[in-house]
């Protein structure tokens, strides 16, 4: 392996700083009296989706805008950001195929107690510690996966990897494929020959599901007999929800932050917005604008197909060029024993599978069976 560079280094600290910053946005937005009035208008889910959303951006302003100001720069840190996120999908797979393997009753997994777990450790795929580290075969397969890329491809989707019924109908053809299954997830099972464990049985949902009902609809029982009002399904909170877009974090912005923090905040919107405009011509010539090297374009009856696909291409070309850098880091933080950088989920998703778990547990005692896993 080769030793990291001094830039390389440089971004370790950086991301270490980052989540730093992130942790104390957080603790501040929490804690801090200042900010109460301006949440109480909203709900509490809303308001907790917020704050990860603005100490995330708070933390990038403060770290990265001087880059954001710098385009070219921008663009060249976008590619390996998109080789870090992409290196991950191997794990997201690993993660999945013990998903399969656990489901069908064929393994346990320690600390892994509900279905609900995986889409904790989906959130939480950086430090996941059960599943086997990236090896270099694992790359090189990335690699080609992406390579052989000439549409859009997003690295950073974090919302359904774990999502097992989705996947399933997916792979089985009920459902429409979402972009993980359509794309990585098969051409990772036909080199790996792992295609077989999504047929695997599924032996936990139903069982588990029944208890989950059972300790719900006993809690709704209590609640009624405590006020006969009750109603779980109308037990909607009255106030807004406050969005974790920027519309609203440029108005907490120009609220309680100051004004050259909110004129770098707007230059780093400006920019990512151009990126994500969704004008595939617009953002294969920006990439193409920059390139190190002539990109042949191939012959299409409409030019603009043509620099589109030339422009994925290109992408692919310089995301894949990434990878040995990004996995030599990635060694290297494993070696040293150095946490991952990773926007892990907030403290809520471990709440909500630990209250998953609680309830699984009460609805085997009211089912009269132990108030274990061993179902």
């Amino acid at each position: 392996m080769n030793e990291l560079s001094e830039e390389e280094k440089k971004d370790i600290e950086r991301m270490q700083l980052r989540k730093q910053i992130e942790q104390e946005t957080i603790n501040d937005l929490k804690q801090n009296n200042r900010y109460h009035t301006f949440f109480e208008k909203y709900t509490h889910e809303s308001v907790q989706h917020f704050i990860q959303s603005y100490a995330s951006h708070k933390a990038g302003v403060v770290i990265f805008g001087d880059t954001y100001k710098q385009i070219y720069e921008r663009r060249i840190l976008k590619f390996k950001e998109e080789a870090t996120n992409a290196i991950w999908l191997i794990q997201q797979k690993k993660l999945f195929n013990l998903q399969c393997l656990w489901r069908a009753g064929q393994i346990q997994i320690h600390d892994i107690y509900t279905t609900y777990d995986f889409i904790y450790w989906e959130q939480n795929i950086h430090r996941c510690p059960f599943i086997d580290p990236v090896t270099k075969e694992e790359v090189d397969l990335l690699k080609s996966f992406i390579l052989q890329l000439h549409h859009s491809f997003d690295f950073t989707n974090s919302t359904s990897w774990q999502n097992y019924e989705d996947v399933k109908e997916s792979y089985l053809h009920i459902a429409e494929p979402s972009e993980g299954v359509l794309g990585w997830y098969p051409y990772y099972d036909n080199y790996m020959l792992t295609g077989n464990l999504i047929l695997l049985p599924d032996l936990k949902q139903e069982k588990e599901h029944f208890y989950f009902e059972l300790a719900r609809n006993a809690e709704i029982e209590e609640k009624r007999r405590q006020d006969p009002s009750y109603d779980p399904e109308f037990k909607i909170s009255t106030l807004p929800r406050l969005s974790p877009l920027y519309d609203s974090l440029r108005k907490f912005i120009v609220e309680f932050e100051k004004a050259e923090f909110l004129q770098v905040s707007d230059a780093m919107q400006h920019e990512m917005n151009k990126r994500n405009t969704g004008d595939e011509f617009d953002t294969a010539m920006e990439i193409l604008e920059d390139a190190y090297h002539t990109v042949a374009i191939e012959a299409n009856n409409d030019w603009k197909d043509a620099v589109i696909k030339a422009g994925y291409i290109y992408k692919a070309q310089m995301i894949a060029e990434a990878l040995p850098a990004v996995y030599d880091e990635y060694l290297f933080r494993q070696q040293a024993d150095i946490a991952h950088f990773a926007d892990d989920s907030p403290d809520y998703m471990f709440e909500y599978m630990t209250n998953y778990r609680n309830r699984v547990l009460q609805g085997r005692k009211l089912n009269g069976e132990p108030q274990d896993f061993n179902y």
